[in-house]
């Protein structure tokens, strides 16, 4: 970590790193090329990345959870793709923001300090004016709304009896469903795994999940589909170690979808010790089965990058993952069949410092990086930068007016467009 940040920070990056950014999230936290906004951004995160708003005609809001200023900022996006503050914000969060997750109406907040809570608010379509509505504590901060804004997922933290937790959202109030918190375990049941980030599939039939074993001598990354039934219980348990490009030494990450018939692209970005490549997994998933029909890696040739926010375009022709080493996003050419990634050097743009998630619109016209930074690398610079995309080159064009400031220690950047 840079020199200079004190204790608070330094705690703040620390807990960031346990559960993956915002998580990006990003949990912002996690982006999808649907017209669901269900997935919390990182930046894990956290975004950690982060969904991309409800497809229609109402106003859309940008909203980021600040880490280091207990405070979530919000913005209009404006016809042109810039932003304009929100004048009641920031608000203010009892306890640091980590993970956002937007659905119709709703935002869903994971904050933690001693302990960790979500908070769930009511949007404002007329004005973002954030409500809120009710609370739960939980034993992790990353957390994701379903697209109905109906059912929210979290990790279920450090305890071995806690993989996943599942809620039901009932008028504004959060309560857990039965039979959760689930427990999940590989090696024969010898050895339980903590879920760091969550993506709901867009069909909603899936909840993707990265785990980490407890068993520290097991490889991390590894990752798990999850069936959901229709009351938002969990149901079926199918541990993946994908392997190849992108996963050697991975210690958590970010992961975007993409929904096509019959099967998702899956993309997941590795962050870990022994990974110092520029790296994404893509996996082809059976939407009947659950499973991974298939795997293509991509790691830039030159190394010397990380990977870390990932959002998949509306017109699902690309991804944008950003490398946080080298104040860049890339924009890689998706191929719908296999997943396969294909990378030009005329698709790099520069960012600010740290960009840790990253967030298409709903339709597809602009991109908004979330420069945050990462504890294993050093703080951001507070702020977002907006662009111009246009889906059919992949050429992104810097917004008038940005890139525009934030609160400290941004962790995960979300859009909603309220119903």
């Amino acid at each position: 970590m840079t020199k200079g940040l004190n204790a608070a920070m330094a705690a703040g990056f620390t807990l960031m790193l346990a559960v993956w950014l915002s998580l990006m999230t990003s949990c912002s936290g996690m982006g999808t090329a649907s017209s669901s906004n269900s997935s919390a951004s990182t930046g894990s995160n956290g975004s950690s990345g982060s969904g991309s708003g409800n497809s229609g005609s109402s106003a859309k809001y940008l909203y980021v959870a600040n880490s280091g200023s207990n405070s979530i900022s919000g913005f209009k996006i404006n016809n042109d793709g810039s932003l304009t503050a929100l004048a009641s914000f920031p608000v203010s969060t009892s306890s640091p923001p980590f993970s956002l997750s937007a659905a119709k109406n709703s935002l869903l907040v994971g904050e933690c300090n001693a302990s960790c809570e979500l908070s769930l608010y009511s949007v404002a379509g007329s004005t973002g004016n954030l409500s809120l509505s009710s609370t739960m504590s939980t034993p992790a901060i990353g957390a994701v709304l379903d697209s109905s804004g109906s059912f929210a997922y979290t990790g279920g933290g450090t305890s071995p009896n806690a993989t996943v937790s599942a809620f039901s959202i009932v008028n504004g109030n959060i309560s857990a469903i039965a039979g959760s918190p689930y427990q999940y375990s590989i090696g024969g049941g010898s050895n339980p795994v903590t879920a760091t980030t969550l993506l709901v599939d867009p069909t909603g039939k899936f909840v993707y999940t990265l785990m980490t074993p407890q068993n520290e001598h097991t490889p991390s990354a590894i990752l798990a589909v999850l069936l959901r039934n229709s009351n938002g219980s969990l149901a079926g348990f199918a541990p993946n170690s994908p392997g190849g490009s992108g996963t050697a030494g991975c210690t958590s990450g970010n992961l975007a979808v993409l929904a096509e018939q019959g099967t998702s692209l899956l993309f997941q970005s590795c962050e870990g010790s022994f990974q110092s490549d520029f790296s994404v997994q893509s996996l082809l998933i059976d939407q009947a089965t659950g499973n991974i029909s298939s795997t293509n890696g991509f790691s830039e040739p030159q190394g010397g990058g990380l990977a870390v926010g990932l959002a998949v375009d509306p017109s699902g022709k690309w991804l944008a993952a950003t490398d946080i080493m080298n104040n860049n996003v890339h924009i890689l050419a998706i191929n719908p069949a296999n997943g396969g990634l294909t990378e030009s050097q005329s698709l790099i743009f520069p960012t600010g410092t740290g960009p840790s998630a990253v967030v298409f619109d709903s339709t597809g016209k602009f991109l908004y990086v979330l420069n945050g930074g990462l504890g294993s690398v050093g703080a951001g610079s507070n702020n977002i930068s907006a662009y111009a995309f246009d889906a059919s080159t992949g050429m992104l064009t810097a917004v008038s007016g940005s890139p525009y400031n934030v609160g400290q220690l941004p962790t995960a950047i979300v859009i909603a467009q309220p119903q």
